[in-house]
């Protein structure tokens, strides 16, 4: 089957206006997520899609491969409310002309590379199901709890606020998606799921490889990791 990986980037950024073409280190911040799906080799084709064909000219002053294919989405397919799953799976048949191999990275996850993408391949092909990458919550989800009016209301019923078992190693592991990388047949996506994760299986990623540039605050912390 074909191969191809897609790339989306909008403009309409507000937190952090025009983000996926900021510079962080040598290139803009899209170009760390291209040039992981390209070195990887893992791929025929790598989609950058995107409703500003300024983005496409910033990226080719940065990247040249055969591979790289632009694909130009309305600024109503760009919209802050469009999600990306929506979108793909809506236009999944115009994407992959036949059943393909389909893998969904987000910019925004800049220090996922070539090695991450490639064990997640791996994973997928060797479980035969679909995958996604996550990261461990920086801090234990065990703690949570919601505000009711001047009182606190905790999340789960074992919750070391009310045990008093609060340390932090004795805590169970909760984890997150950190959309770094997805991977799974087109088909899955004509079969009625909902979302990326329906029947996936998670493929684990280091805190530092999975921050997500989101506000200018996660921008400077990547700039200084970088």
């Amino acid at each position: 089957m074909k191969k191809i990986a897609f790339i989306p980037a909008r403009s309409g950024s507000k937190r952090l206006p025009n983000k996926n073409v900021k510079m962080l280190g040598h290139m803009p911040l899209v170009c760390w997520t291209l040039n992981a799906f390209l070195d990887s080799q893992c791929f025929d084709e790598v989609i950058f899609s995107s409703d500003s064909e300024r983005y496409w000219d910033i990226v080719n002053e940065y990247i040249s491969s055969e591979k790289l294919k632009f694909h130009l989405r309305t600024e109503r397919e760009s919209g802050d409310k469009i999600k990306i799953f929506d979108y793909i799976k809506d236009n999944i048949d115009v994407l992959c002309k036949e059943e393909s191999i389909f893998s969904l990275g987000l910019p925004t996850c800049p220090f996922r590379n070539s090695n991450h993408v490639q064990e997640c391949f791996s994973l997928f092909e060797s479980e035969k199901r679909p995958v996604f990458s996550a990261s461990e919550y920086e801090f234990s989800v065990s703690f949570s709890f919601s505000i009711e009016g001047n009182n606190w209301k905790p999340l789960f019923e074992n919750s070391p606020m009310i045990t008093g078992n609060t340390r932090s190693q004795e805590q169970t592991k909760f984890y997150r998606p950190n959309g770094a990388v997805y991977i799974f047949n087109s088909s899955f996506l004509n079969s009625g799921v909902k979302t990326f994760y329906d029947g996936a299986m998670p493929y684990i990623m280091g805190k530092n490889d999975s921050i997500d540039v989101d506000t200018i605050e996660d921008f400077q912390i990547a700039k200084s990791l970088i």
